[in-house]
């Protein structure tokens, strides 16, 4: 007699990199989106190598948490449950570009109750 197959449930670490490169206009660009409903924990890492303002939105499940790196402040670090989306919004002189680079652990659940 066959029986129901119980799922296989585990978790994962994976590490994501996106380079920041726009305009310093105020336009917002997506650098992340997590499509599934699987439960997370991330690590976030921002970090701004240019003379613009870096504005990233960090969007969880239950908020959205907004942090500017400036010139003078090039590094920021912050650990997230559920994160479901990177935005950044670049903020400067007109005319110049912006550029810097967010890194990713993100540890993640298949299954978990």
């Amino acid at each position: 007699m066959m029986g129901v197959r119980e799922p296989k449930c585990f978790t994962d670490t994976t590490i994501l990199g996106a380079t920041i490169a726009q305009p310093c206009d105020g336009t917002e660009r997506t650098y992340f989106k997590n499509l599934t409903t699987n439960h997370n924990k991330s690590l976030v890492a921002i970090f701004n190598l240019s003379e613009c303002d870096i504005v990233a939105m960090i969007e969880t499940d239950d908020e959205v948490i907004e942090r500017r790196l400036t010139p003078e402040l090039l590094e920021d670090t912050i650990q997230v449950e559920n994160l479901r989306r990177i935005t950044v919004r670049c903020e400067g002189e007109k005319g110049l570009d912006c550029f810097g680079f967010i890194s990713i652990q993100h540890t993640f659940c298949i299954c978990c109750p």
